[in-house]
């Protein structure tokens, strides 16, 4: 199985990566952006882009993980946040409109 780090790119981006021309369409896209024209490129074997993170579904992959002893400590544990260089730079002229308004 391959995997790729988390990363946020422009969609051609990924479509032009090495890594991803290595897969064919050997893959399954899930999520909502795969409406972007670029993506048509791609051919995955399944496409579900209606399908949304829950409490639930987390919480069975949290078991799954201690059951086969993948645990960690929590001091240990930290969030992962994808954003791009430009909503970083968006953010603080949103806070200047937000005030003046």
């Amino acid at each position: 199985m391959l995997t790729l780090e988390e990363s946020v790119s422009a969609p051609q981006a990924l479509v032009d990566s090495e890594k991803i021309q290595q897969l064919g369409n050997q893959f399954v896209a899930i999520g909502q952006g795969w409406h972007y024209p670029a993506f048509s490129q791609l051919t995955p074997v399944m496409l579900q882009q209606d399908i949304y993170p829950n409490a639930e579904s987390i919480a069975k992959i949290a078991a799954q993980h201690v059951e086969d002893g993948q645990v960690q400590s929590i001091l240990d544990t930290l969030p992962v946040y994808l954003r791009d260089n430009v909503s970083w730079q968006k953010r603080p002229a949103a806070r200047r409109q937000i005030q003046l308004d």
